[in-house]
């Protein structure tokens, strides 16, 4: 598999495509083997160097930014890289509603009515999220989607419904706003408002998750129309089937939750996404994630496994990052053991290369291996700790002594080792160095006097002591 890189992510395999974009799989790597797959969105070439597609692209993220949901896809980083604009996001391991409606017609089955009420419940929150964003500052941003559809609604396999896609979205302080009275989304789940040039509000958004429901409930599209002026009639002129004329056994509660939010004029519909998620949850019994899980991976399994082998391929190999030592842990570190992986043939492999920049890694190797300065540093620390407390037991042997000619010399701080520059301990002074070095200054207010009746001090007796190497005093034998 082609594997391109845009700073620290890998790109890998196409795995969704778009008008206006294609979606990869795509890995992003951080310092300490820290790895991540996600999804990449990538502007078709055509639309790359267009500052208004790229304006929009850019929109997206910075909407889908402002609100954190779980039912929201989160966008989790822009790159600039090679003359294009990527925008990354969470990888969802499921289908979109599109998709699962598609597989389940196939397969001339329904989606049970408890799927499509928890996936549409999910739907409204992620909506009502977006519509209820702020500023840094608390202002309303005013989002309003404009293209809620089945393609731009994912659900994973561990049940969650998740809105994405908000590149034509209506709010405040946009980089891009169209104004030349053009129309931008899919047709077939516009707002009759939308289709009218008026404004637009949170309610549109309701009309399109209706919209998407009816089609999750029947199987089938709520408008046929193939060619775009018949449809923008038929959607203008309200005439909207229940629900229930393609599924009888559609409980009334639910079947009037759908079509008020199929109402022609907004005021008509649910005020908020919230109250229509509400008002589904009073209707009927949603799914639990993990039956709305289970389902889609019993609809989707062979994409699923198919995605599976595109992570594993897109995880061997070199891993890209914008700095090579961020792309590889330290020598010394226990992440190299802990990266190797069984590989399917039983062989290992690696899941993140370790050695992938090594050989053109610029920085210097350290003068000393960090383990052997640890080593140093204890061993000149236990020294200290030896000569400070034999130090302490010299000074309480001459304050218990009976007074001699002189009195005892302190210790110097001269006597503490330290570590040289190059790292190892210094070499002992000779005996005369330290004797000269440790006799202390005495006190100016304090001077010392020789008693009267004292006898002469004999010939080399001026001190009667020397200080050995192991920093105790001893005395000469015939100053005693």
């Amino acid at each position: 598999m082609a594997r391109e890189a845009a700073g620290r992510y890998a790109i890998g395999a196409e795995i969704a495509s778009g008008g206006m974009a294609t979606v990869h799989l795509g890995r992003m790597v951080a310092a300490g083997g820290f790895a991540r797959i996600v999804a990449i969105k990538r502007l078709h070439a055509r639309y790359a160097k267009d500052p208004e597609f790229v304006s929009m692209f850019l929109d997206e993220a910075r909407l889908a930014a402002r609100a954190p949901h779980p039912n929201v896809v989160s966008a989790l980083d822009v790159v600039s890289s090679d003359d294009e604009v990527i925008l990354v996001m969470e990888y969802v391991r499921g289908e979109s509603v599109a998709w699962l409606v598609r597989a389940a017609a196939k397969a001339e089955e329904e989606i049970p009515l408890g799927v499509a009420l928890g996936v549409m419940g999910g739907v409204l929150s992620g909506l009502h999220a977006a519509h209820e964003a702020t500023t840094d500052r608390g202002e309303p941003l005013g989002i309003v989607h404009r293209d809620v559809s089945p393609q731009n609604i994912l659900v994973g396999i561990d049940g969650v419904a998740r809105v994405l896609d908000f590149g034509i979205a209506k709010a405040k302080y946009r980089l891009h706003s169209t104004k030349d009275g053009r129309l931008k989304g899919k047709l077939r789940y516009m707002a009759p408002e939308q289709l009218r040039r008026d404004d637009v509000d949170r309610r549109s958004d309701v009309y399109s998750a209706a919209v998407v429901l009816w089609e999750m409930l029947t199987g089938r599209n709520v408008f046929t129309e193939d060619e775009p002026g018949s449809l923008i009639e038929r959607i203008r002129a309200g005439r909207i089937a229940s629900p229930r004329t393609l599924r009888p056994s559609l409980p009334d509660a639910v079947e009037q939750v759908v079509m008020r939010g199929l109402a022609d004029q907004p005021d008509d519909r649910f005020p908020t996404a919230l109250a229509m998620a509400e008002a589904l949850e009073r209707a009927g019994v949603a799914a639990s994630p993990r039956e709305i899980g289970a389902w889609v991976l019993e609809k989707a399994r062979a994409t699923l496994d198919a995605h599976a082998a595109m992570i594993v391929e897109l995880s061997e190999g070199p891993s890209p990052s914008t700095r090579k030592s961020d792309a590889r842990p330290r020598a010394d570190s226990t992440v190299d053991t802990q990266l190797v992986g069984a590989a399917r043939a039983g062989a290992p492999r690696l899941l993140f290369d370790v050695n992938a920049a090594h050989d053109t890694d610029p920085s210097p190797p350290s003068p000393l291996p960090r383990r052997r300065r640890a080593m140093i540093v204890v061993a000149a620390t236990l020294a200290a700790v030896t000569l400070t407390t034999c130090a302490l037991v010299a000074s309480s042997a001459r304050s218990t002594a009976p007074p001699t000619s002189e009195p005892a010399p302190l210790a110097s701080a001269s006597v503490l080792p330290s570590l040289s520059a190059s790292g190892e301990p210094p070499v002992a002074a000779p005996e005369s160095s330290t004797a000269a070095t440790s006799t202390a200054p005495r006190s100016s207010t304090t001077p010392s006097r020789r008693p009267r009746n004292a006898k002469p001090a004999r010939a080399g007796c001026d001190p009667p002591y020397f200080i050995d190497n192991d920093g105790h005093k001893q005395y000469h034998p015939k100053c005693l």
